[in-house]
């Protein structure tokens, strides 16, 4: 499955407000789904696209073994876009599963790697700041969280855009800052 047709499923869902369908929709699919794990690019999109599905279907815990599983199954050594974006999508599945410590650690972890291996990926170190705001700020937790939305949608255009299929709104937020 390509990612813009994954994304583009899930961005239709969020549209009409359905996301409890997608799962219900395609949990045959996901059964009968054999992707090969040497199509690393179509594999990672696919494991992407069922986790999201778990995701805004409130499995967060299904969507983190997805990708738990998925970053121990494939080597990202050639493919460190994915491996970003994965591990900060984790660690979003993690916090929403109360998992605070492995959430913050791996957002950290992730953000350390962006930074010692000089990478421009702004956008996944402010992703990882929104996740990482409970651990680091006090006060107005959601205020925070909206500056760090604003300014990750600000960067994440072009070739490293990441985590489109998530749906930012208010609700999101709201939902992160009392996570």
């Amino acid at each position: 499955m390509k990612t813009n047709l994954a994304s583009s499923i899930v961005e239709r869902y969020l549209r009409l407000s359905i996301t409890d369908q997608l799962v219900k929709e395609n949990e045959k699919s996901f059964e009968k789904h054999n992707s090969d794990k040497q199509n690393i690019p179509n594999y990672v999109n696919y494991i992407i696209y069922v986790a999201a599905s778990k995701y805004y279907a409130d499995k967060a815990a299904d969507a983190s073994k997805l990708l738990s599983n998925l970053l121990n199954d494939i080597s990202f050594k050639n493919h460190v876009h994915f491996e970003i974006e994965i591990k900060l999508f984790l660690a979003l599945t993690y916090l929403f599963c109360d998992k605070y410590d492995l959430s913050w650690t791996l957002a950290r972890n992730t953000t350390r790697k962006i930074r010692d291996k000089d990478m421009s990926y702004d956008n996944a170190v402010v992703f990882a700041s929104m996740l990482q705001t409970h651990n680091s700020q006090k006060g107005d937790i959601k205020g925070k969280l909206l500056q760090l939305r604003n300014k990750f949608e600000l960067l994440n255009k072009g070739p490293k855009r990441m985590l489109s299929f998530l749906k930012m709104d208010d609700p999101f937020i709201e939902h992160l800052a009392n996570a």
